[in-house]
């Protein structure tokens, strides 16, 4: 895992990491980035790991694809998570031409649930624009929607699942709300070990 950038635009309640409180600018310049993944390339084999790239939001790190293209050139293989409120068609070729193999798009609702779990309006729409960017860019081995559950979309899994299964992506992916950071101060999202039970 890297954690390239604890800057957000989002302002995610269950956000472990409290990202997008503070605006980061010292940030571990590209070179000291580079220079570790070349360490790693030198002592391990470069082509059986998998990189994730993490934030934060990673595509608000400018050098992103330029690092990644070169952990890539090493032999890496590397996906990132993102919330995909930014993707354009310049990122889907900026990611292309850096060898992006996956990606998890974070969907945590429908609509208005998703936007207010996220605290930020069209997180939604952007989110689902930015699976269909990715699926028609036709270059992921793997393209998934990853969903957060907890309090107000654990009674429409379901219905979700209808939404998402047609746009193109390879897997949905449920993930458990972790006490943590912001998670822990918005207990009111955790669920119940019978909802917990429900969700697996």
């Amino acid at each position: 895992f890297w954690e390239a950038t604890l800057n957000c635009n989002f302002r995610c309640k269950h956000c472990g990491s409290r990202a997008g409180e503070k605006v980061f600018k010292e940030v571990v310049s590209t070179e000291k980035i580079k220079e570790a993944f070349l360490d790693v390339s030198k002592n391990f084999e470069a082509k059986t790991i998998n990189i994730a790239v993490t934030g934060g939001e990673p595509l608000l790190r400018k050098d992103l694809f330029e690092v990644m293209k070169y952990a890539r050139s090493l032999g890496f293989h590397w996906g990132m998570v993102s919330n995909g409120f930014l993707w354009t068609e310049e990122f889907i070729e900026k990611a292309k031409d850096a060898g992006m193999e996956t990606i998890d798009i974070s969907i945590d609702g429908i609509g208005q649930i998703h936007d207010e779990f996220r605290n930020t309006k069209d997180a939604y729409k952007r989110a689902i624009n930015a699976v269909k960017l990715l699926a028609k860019g036709q270059f992921l081995k793997h393209l998934r929607i990853s969903t957060t559950v907890h309090k107000k979309n654990i009674d429409s899994l379901e219905y979700m699942y209808n939404e998402f299964k047609n746009l193109g992506i390879t897997g949905w992916r449920l993930i458990h709300v972790d006490p943590i950071g912001r998670g822990f101060c918005n207990k009111e999202i955790l669920l119940s070990k019978d909802e917990t039970i429900k969700m697996l």
